[in-house]
């Protein structure tokens, strides 16, 4: 087997929504400009993660009348409880800001005769996002000093002083063995789904959260 060893600055673990998106933030940054990021993802970032088939409707968005505190109490209800009420209302009050960026990116909104979005609810708008996952791929190609192994599974963390500096892979299509060794890293690896025998009352029981912005803070 041959072994690959590779140094970057930030290693993003999962190139779904949540991990395309954080490549992208983090080169947005201002002193981000030689920034080395490497997203290592176990299918293809093109269609991969949650939203791969694409989905229907942006469902945290902060419609006329509503503010963050409101979705913030839906999400603590839906969870019964079991939330950073700190961070969903830091995340909640930037939704409306990454949606609009989202549409910036390709993204297709509904609008009305108006030009407003449509809604579904009250924190729902609807897009055509059948190829939400291609234009934030394509976001990710156009970036500088950002790489993109598809086809790579981690299955471990390095770990020295209490800290993960690095992780370990494997490749699914070729022979070989990676040893990658970063100064951070982000796990966007999104929640568990499916294990569960028995439903226990909430949707986020038993399946991954539905927004883009929830996949980054999902429980690991």
């Amino acid at each position: 087997m041959k072994i690959e060893r590779i140094k970057t600055d930030l290693l993003i673990i999962g190139g779904g929504t949540a991990g395309c998106y954080a490549a992208i933030t983090a080169k947005n940054a201002s002193n981000a400009a030689d920034l080395k990021i490497l997203i290592v993802e176990k299918a293809n970032i093109k269609r991969s993660g949650c939203l791969a088939a694409g989905v229907n409707a942006l469902n945290a968005y902060i419609t006329e009348g509503r503010e963050p505190k409101d979705y913030v109490e839906y999400a603590k209800k839906d969870a019964d409880g079991i939330v950073r009420e700190d961070l969903l209302y830091s995340i909640s009050e930037r939704f409306n800001e990454i949606t609009a960026h989202l549409e910036k990116l390709g993204l297709v909104i509904l609008k009305d005769k108006d030009g407003k979005y449509v809604t579904r609810g009250n924190r729902n708008i609807k897009i055509n996002g059948e190829n939400i996952k291609p234009i934030l791929a394509n976001a990710v190609k156009k970036l500088n000093n950002v790489t993109v192994l598809n086809y790579v599974n981690i299955f471990d963390f390095s770990v020295h002083d209490n800290k993960i500096d690095g992780a370990y892979g494997f490749g699914i299509e070729n022979d070989t063995f990676y040893a990658i060794e970063a100064k951070a890293v982000i796990i966007a690896t999104g929640g568990a789904a499916g294990f569960q025998g028995i439903k226990c009352g909430t949707r986020h029981s038993t399946r991954e959260p539905d927004t883009p912005w929830e996949f980054a803070t999902a429980p690991k």
